[in-house]
């Protein structure tokens, strides 16, 4: 677990590791754009500035930064090695093409 400063902690940023740290995974999905705190500040802009300011949440981030690459980059590579034979595709197709209800 990494070192953080306590919830309370004021930050010039507006945002404390707490808030911050519940909005990070969808920060970095990109899923926070055109929402906003209470305050009326755009959250994504709030999380920029704590994390600009607070190295633990800044690693934080970065770490989740690294395991979204991580999963695309295996669900690339599944998708790559998981496909079904030719064949098989083949006789799926044409099972639904003689489909009456498939028509």
């Amino acid at each position: 677990m990494l070192p953080h400063l306590p919830p309370d902690a004021p930050l010039s940023a507006g945002l404390d590791c707490s808030r911050t740290r519940e909005r990070l995974a969808a920060f970095v999905d990109g899923e926070l754009a055109g929402f906003y705190d209470d305050d009326g500040r755009l959250q994504t802009a709030a999380v920029q500035a704590h994390v600009a300011h607070c190295p633990p949440c800044a690693q934080l981030e970065q770490q989740l930064r690294g395991m979204r690459r991580a999963l695309r980059a295996l669900g690339v590579r599944e998708q790559q090695t998981l496909q079904a034979p030719p064949s098989l595709r083949a006789r799926v197709t044409a099972m639904f093409a003689s489909s009456p209800t498939h028509r």
